[in-house]
């Protein structure tokens, strides 16, 4: 696959049992690249992950019948106290048997056409803070941290970080 070739869709209710796969393999690699997962409570990222593919949040590119990889994108988030002119970024995963140079800048840039078609002003998303090399790629996007909390479902701390929509379209160039 080029770039030219990525086609970025909503995900339907068949897709679910395969990002439910891809999600588990996600969790897997996160276990054996740093020692701890990403969801430990996965009871509720599965169904988390249900709600935001039957709400059409969930995306995914596809390379044939196979999902290469998937994000999340809704209108609000119940960890931020605003939601209003903001998009949120969530379950960023790729299929680590399909290679796709760059899945998060096209995601990234995909999230941001949105947010622009929206009139939203600001992209967010959430990690857990032992995922450093995440926070600062994001960081070197634009985002900025704006807290830190405790996941309710592993007790886990968290950091938000947020962008100006502008800020990430440059940044992405």
């Amino acid at each position: 696959m080029n770039d030219s070739s990525y086609k970025i869709e909503p995900a339907d209710i068949d897709d679910y049992v395969k990002l439910e796969s891809l999600f588990k393999i996600a969790n897997k690699y996160s276990i054996e690249r740093s020692g701890e997962p990403l969801w430990t409570n996965m009871e509720v990222a599965r169904n988390d992950l249900r709600n935001h593919v039957y709400s059409g949040e969930s995306y995914i590119i596809r390379d044939g019948n196979r999902i290469a990889a998937t994000m999340t994108i809704s209108n609000s988030d119940k960890l931020w106290d605003d939601n209003n002119d903001s998009l949120y970024l969530h379950k960023l995963m790729k299929n680590s048997d399909i290679k796709i140079p760059n899945v998060g800048k096209i995601f990234l840039q995909f999230a941001v056409d949105l947010a622009l078609s929206q009139n939203r002003k600001y992209l967010r998303c959430d990690t857990i803070t032992t995922l450093s090399r995440l926070i600062n790629y994001y960081k070197r996007i634009g985002f900025e941290e704006r807290g830190h909390f405790i996941y309710s479902s592993s007790d886990r701390q968290g950091v938000l970080l947020e962008a100006k929509v502008d800020d990430v379209f440059q940044a992405l160039k």
